[in-house]
């Protein structure tokens, strides 16, 4: 089923951005309190 293998890969890039934000986040916070 190619339209299931494509909602996989859709949440597997949301999940990562996801990460990746948070990470930004998490940084630009320690400069600010740091």
């Amino acid at each position: 089923m190619p339209h299931q293998q494509s909602v996989q890969l859709q949440v597997q890039t949301d999940s990562l951005f996801s990460r990746g934000l948070f990470q930004t986040l998490l940084s630009l916070g320690a400069s600010f309190c740091g």
